[in-house]
């Protein structure tokens, strides 16, 4: 058990589970919005995310003059090195990969790809808005697939799901924001926590539960159909909620991050109906 534990703490430090939770993402709502989704498009997406969040981490990592307070940070400051070069060759497999996938899903991509240049490039200015900011890039790459294939106009449970999954994005990253912040504070890490303090964060959250809570009612009563891929992004709220709830308990060390990343996973089960 120890070391089943051990192993996913790894797959989680170099995020890997958070670029197959994106994947599964975009195969949830390709299932939703009826379209297909090729394997080239998947291993694009699922390299993009994974490239961006190794580069985020090793630039954080490489900004702390000492010992990191987090054990993500410290994995990245101790393998920096051979991170760079393994974040080279996925970006040179990424490039390969766009090759194959869609004209209109490439059209879309550089539109984002677009939008992510000027974020960074303005994050030193937008850094308040860091957790809104990647939560609004996060799920436009999880839907910018489905989202760009998809020719039908949109119907409103489609919309609603939509959504709640960018609520689910945004309280899943203020909960880190959250938990991370006498760690962030050590660091010099700037954060919403940090900026409005812990306080205020509790209070958007608390915001962020109640409005997901009103789509799901309002979901289930007037699309009663779509109540498996409800119940499943009901699950994965409730798991956040729970962080939330106990989350003295969850300060301490980082198996938050474990869970909190793991729901992503939840919508794997969709592709079972």
């Amino acid at each position: 058990m120890r070391r089943l534990v051990a192993g996913w703490e790894i797959i989680n430090i170099l995020s890997i589970d958070v670029a197959v939770g994106a994947m599964i993402g975009a195969g949830f709502f390709a299932k939703i919005f009826a379209i297909t989704v090729l394997p080239a498009g998947f291993a694009s997406l699922g390299l993009t995310v994974w490239a961006i969040y190794t580069a985020d981490h090793l630039l954080d990592a490489k900004k702390v003059q000492h010992s990191a307070s987090t054990r993500r940070h410290r994995f990245h400051q101790k393998y920096f090195t051979p991170l760079i070069l393994l974040l080279v060759a996925a970006v040179l497999i990424d490039v390969v990969m766009i090759l194959f996938i869609r004209k209109i899903v490439f059209v879309y991509g550089a539109y984002l790809a677009i939008i992510v240049g000027v974020y960074i490039l303005a994050q030193k200015q937008l850094w308040f808005f860091k957790e809104l900011m990647a939560t609004i890039l996060y799920t436009a790459g999880v839907l910018l697939i489905p989202w760009s294939l998809h020719e039908a106009p949109l119907q409103w449970w489609q919309l609603i799901f939509m959504l709640q999954f960018a609520l689910t994005v945004w309280s899943n990253i203020l909960l880190f924001s959250l938990l991370d912040r006498r760690r962030d504070t050590k660091d010099n890490h700037r954060s919403f926590a940090v900026y409005f303090g812990d306080n205020t964060t509790r209070r958007v959250l608390l915001i962020l539960f109640a409005g997901f809570l009103a789509m799901a009612v309002a979901d289930l009563v007037l699309f009663p159909q779509t109540i498996v891929a409800e119940t499943l992004l009901i699950a994965m709220n409730a798991a956040l909620l729970t962080l939330f709830i106990y989350r003295t308990k969850f300060s301490g060390n980082e198996l938050y991050r474990l869970i909190g990343d793991c729901i992503f996973l939840f919508p794997a089960l969709y592709f079972l109906f």
